[in-house]
């Protein structure tokens, strides 16, 4: 099963939201040697006010290795949001440097 909706946005730590297809996020890795992208909590969210729109927000760490050699590593907050057949609709994403 794919974790996306047919559309999501994408908000990163630079506060830029990318509207992207779901066959088009495959595309986000294709700069990368590597991920390694490592949970440490995930909390279940709730949304107020709305009959049944859910989340997550996951704490993590991860680790990009570029193909030109460059690693880019952060702690990351995110929030996932699902819409009512569990795939993910949105997501925005918070990171500190090590």
């Amino acid at each position: 099963s794919e974790p996306f909706a047919d559309m999501a946005v994408l908000n990163n730590y630079k506060g830029e939201a990318q509207k992207l297809k779901k066959e088009e996020m495959g595309d986000l890795f294709k700069d990368y040697k590597s991920v390694s992208w490592v949970p440490y909590a995930i909390v279940p969210l709730k949304i107020y006010n709305t009959d049944a729109a859910s989340g997550v927000q996951v704490m993590s760490k991860e680790t990009r290795v570029f193909k030109n050699g460059k690693v880019w590593e952060k702690e990351l907050f995110e929030i996932f949001y699902f819409n009512l057949d569990g795939k993910i609709t949105s997501m925005v994403q918070y990171a500190r440097d090590f």
